[in-house]
């Protein structure tokens, strides 16, 4: 099985390695050369695990890293949208307030001529 330890390989199999090992993977894990890997997996496999083939246990907590990267993924999506909604609030709240602000100097520059005529 091929790995793309890109941040969803560091962060979630960082995290989803817990499970399998008697510590998390630690941080630069994702920069090792593979025996480095293979050694810290066979000296941290948890007990139930210790007897497993290293790149079974490995793949074990790659699987679990996918599931709860699924997970986050599904529970974040309305709120992917809800962010989207607001952004563009936002700009169209932007827009009108400088809509208004020009609409506000044009009025004063108005008042200031109207003020100037009567002088």
């Amino acid at each position: 099985m091929t790995y793309s330890y890109d941040s969803f390989g560091k962060y979630y199999m960082q995290e989803a390695s817990g499970h399998y090992f008697t510590e998390h993977l630690p941080d630069g894990w994702d920069t090792w050369e593979q025996e480095e890997l293979d050694e810290w997996c066979e000296a941290h496999a948890w007990e139930p695990f210790e007897y497993h083939p290293t790149d079974w246990v490995f793949e074990q907590a790659w699987n679990l890293a996918v599931n709860i990267h699924t997970c986050v993924e599904k529970a974040t999506e309305s709120l992917e949208d809800t962010v989207a909604e607001c952004e563009q609030e936002i700009h169209n709240l932007r827009t009108s307030y400088l809509d208004a602000r020009l609409e506000m100097e044009k009025l004063n520059t108005m008042y200031d001529e109207v003020r100037q005529g009567e002088g």
